[in-house]
């Protein structure tokens, strides 16, 4: 899964808004599923890449725990991978390791709803 795929589940499970897709014939564009007109708001967010709208999933979902180089507890963490999300959530933790710190919140973040991603 890429990241704009990453993105789009964010936007769509996290968010409940719609990850648009466009019918590029159409002027002004317009989505397909919700027949939305295309505007500069109307962007599906870069999660997975950029630390002030991943923030947004922080804010979201409240518990975060996030690290770089260096895992807490007795977990070891992957040298390419350098960063560290640990959600909870209802008593369950859910963690993951990227080479980003956005990344890695959104990979937690879609745990934590039944979503394993894996990244290319």
């Amino acid at each position: 899964m890429d990241n704009r795929e990453i993105d789009a589940l964010i936007h769509e499970k996290v968010f409940g808004r719609c990850a648009h897709q466009w019918l590029q014939h159409l002027s002004p564009m317009q989505c397909f599923k919700c027949g939305q007109a295309e505007t500069q708001y109307s962007k599906t967010p870069f999660y997975s890449t950029d630390m002030a709208a991943a923030w947004q999933i922080v804010e979201r979902l409240d518990c975060y725990e996030i690290s770089q180089n260096g895992a807490s507890h007795a977990e070891v963490p992957d040298p390419k991978k350098g960063w560290r999300a640990t959600y909870t959530q209802n008593g369950r933790i859910y963690t993951a390791f990227a080479e980003t710190g956005p990344l890695a919140i959104c990979l937690a973040a879609l745990q934590s709803i039944g979503i394993e991603a894996e990244t290319v």
